[in-house]
């Protein structure tokens, strides 16, 4: 394919995406996989299809979207803008969201720390047994 068809391809896929209100990525990069992405890829484009959406959404595989211990990983693509949500409960999700992130610092420094002993007692273990 020369240049020009490529951009004539380019202009079509442009247009078809138009016509869609969301896109929703599977990733299919090993990890996933393993982890039945290639399932819930398939009950995704089940779903929309039955819901009659099939001209507004897609269901499409990705790559590794890179955070492979969560898999299997979906990607929401939309032009719908979020609903309005009261004061308060806006309140409450940052809240949570806080609290989630700080306990997975300190699940994080915890597994540092553990890893670190580990490899403390390990080069000790091997100076003993070089003596």
């Amino acid at each position: 394919m020369n240049a020009e068809g490529l951009q004539e391809a380019a202009a079509r896929e442009r247009e078809r995406r138009t016509a869609l209100h969301h896109r929703l990525g599977v990733c299919t990069a090993a990890g996933c996989l393993a982890l039945g992405s290639d399932r819930v890829k398939a009950a995704l484009a089940r779903g929309v299809e039955a819901s009659g959406l099939g001209g507004q959404a897609e269901v499409f595989g990705t790559g590794c979207l890179g955070l492979c211990h969560a898999g299997p990983l979906v990607q929401v693509e939309s032009r719908q803008a979020a609903r309005e949500i009261p004061f308060d409960e806006a309140r409450e999700r940052i809240r949570d969201r806080l609290a989630r992130e700080k306990r997975a610092a300190a699940e994080r420094a915890f597994v540092a720390d553990v890893m670190a002993r580990a490899r403390v007692n390990h080069e000790a273990a091997l100076v003993r047994s070089r003596s």
